[in-house]
């Protein structure tokens, strides 16, 4: 019964903080509705990267990488191929995925400072890159394009309609993230920080679990890396690292 209370409780409180959160823009100014939106972003990623070192104990010094691959994905999506910024969310969600997987695979082999190092590589990387195919990314001066307007059936301006797309995506992944490590998943995850010797001999699949906590943590930078390059007016290099109010 005091579980039941307990959960209810919760329930009720996270209730009304998504109902305060959601009225926010009634209070601030839009500029300060603007470094909400990314403040949520930066969350996202946040999240992403606690749940690969807090809970899965992996070194990954590439979150960067991930944000820059989501963001760039999202302003070539939508300038190139004629995309809605809206539409991009779940391909560039299966690509920061795919490239978590990827930059997971040392980590079937390696940990502590190697992986570390192995990560910090692919991070220092992923700028010159940028910087190489500048026909693909305008190099230093980034992909502009103009942030999506509100749906015609809701009478708000874009900065609020910005704000409640990057509240409604951190609280998806939130939600998520909290389902993942309240499950088996995350008894998984945990075993395999504590003891990955001892989490094997008890059958935990280490490849499996390790290339799928990457992929989730890569996904999370990316929903983060989507809705600030919505919120801001460019997309451009700044060392494979979360953006500054007018980069990212």
């Amino acid at each position: 019964m005091n579980s039941k209370n307990l959960a209810l409780k919760s329930a009720l409180a996270l209730i009304a903080l998504l109902v305060v959160a959601a009225a926010l823009p009634l209070l601030l100014p839009k500029f300060l509705l603007l470094q909400v939106s990314l403040a949520l972003a930066y969350a996202m990623a946040i999240l992403g990267l606690n749940l690969l070192l807090g809970y899965g104990g992996q070194v990954c010094l590439a979150q960067g990488a991930f944000f820059a691959c989501g963001a760039y994905t999202t302003a070539i999506l939508v300038t190139k191929a004629g995309f809605d910024p809206i539409m991009t969310l779940p391909i560039a969600a299966v690509v920061t995925a795919a490239m978590g997987v990827v930059v997971g695979l040392p980590a079937l082999r390696l940990g502590g400072l190697q992986l570390a190092i192995v990560t910090f590589g692919i991070a220092a990387v992923v700028p010159q890159l940028i910087l190489k195919f500048d026909k693909l990314t305008h190099g230093v001066t980034g992909i502009s394009f103009e942030a999506p307007a509100p749906p015609s059936w809701l009478p708000v301006g874009r900065d609020v309609w910005l704000y409640w797309l990057s509240l409604l995506c951190a609280a998806v992944c939130v939600a998520l993230i909290r389902r993942i490590l309240r499950g088996d998943t995350g008894r998984t995850l945990r075993a395999m920080r504590d003891d990955p010797l001892i989490a094997q001999s008890l059958g935990v699949q280490l490849t499996k679990a390790r290339l799928s906590a990457f992929a989730v943590s890569a996904a999370s930078p990316d929903s983060a890396a989507r809705c600030s390059r919505c919120s801001t007016p460019m997309s451009a290099l700044s060392h494979s690292s979360p953006p500054s109010p007018s980069k990212s």
